[in-house]
């Protein structure tokens, strides 16, 4: 069990937070398994949220695609981001 308690996942989607979140219904097969792998990732941990977040007020978001697309393709495409409180 990872030691993480509580994951909170900010998307600019609306489609896909309300998707996941049961909202919306899943009606395309490749939505069905996207959500479905989601929930299973998401499983671990005692408490996760799922918030849609406009785009223009995903700044955080945007810079972390921008270092994301600025990586070399041949490495990894993860990056590690520690939230201190």
């Amino acid at each position: 069990m990872p030691s993480i308690k509580t994951l909170a996942v900010y998307s600019n989607s609306k489609l896909i937070t309300n998707q996941a979140s049961g909202e919306y219904m899943k009606k395309h097969l490749r939505m069905i398994q996207y959500v479905d792998k989601g929930q299973e990732l998401f499983k671990p941990f005692p408490t996760f949220t799922i918030q849609q977040v406009p785009q223009a007020e995903n700044t955080h978001a945007d810079a972390m695609t921008n270092l994301g697309s600025a990586l070399d393709t041949q490495f990894r495409r993860s990056i590690l981001v520690e939230h201190i409180d």
